[in-house]
């Protein structure tokens, strides 16, 4: 039988699948075969420069990354809408995980309605994942 979380843990699979994709690719750019190294001896000044030359950084690297973050942050969303649907039949379209840098932000979104319908526990628990708490 399906539940309702689902969603965010085939999101959250799907961002690890990526994550692995991208060591792999970042292993490949990063092997050495990939530079050329180029030495400069200037016998005057006596001395000598070593140049690495390389490939340009791959755009898919980027691609990666954003899906990776856009996974992540969708499988929270997903988690919010569930946790209002447990206490209301119709969320309200403003619910999302709050990510907020300071507690002004986070109390700004909270007023704003961002998690309206989720429990007071629930609640405690995301305000104490908020990155203002963990930053110095």
């Amino acid at each position: 039988m399906p539940s309702p979380l689902d969603g965010c843990w085939a999101k959250i699979e799907r961002a690890n699948d990526n994550i692995g994709n991208l060591d792999n690719e970042i292993a490949a750019f990063v092997h050495p075969e990939n530079y050329i190294i180029v030495r400069h001896v200037d016998h005057k000044a006596q001395e000598c420069t070593f140049t690495a030359r390389g490939q340009t950084i791959p755009l898919r690297f980027s691609v990666l990354i954003g899906e990776i973050i856009h996974h992540l942050r969708s499988s929270l969303d997903h988690l919010i809408w569930q946790l209002v649907l447990k206490r209301h039949p119709s969320p309200n379209f403003k619910v999302q995980f709050p990510i907020c840098i300071t507690e002004k932000e986070f109390k700004r979104a909270i007023k704003g309605g961002i998690i309206t319908g989720v429990g007071k526990s629930a609640q405690k628990l995301i305000e104490h994942v908020q990155p203002y708490h963990y930053s110095s």
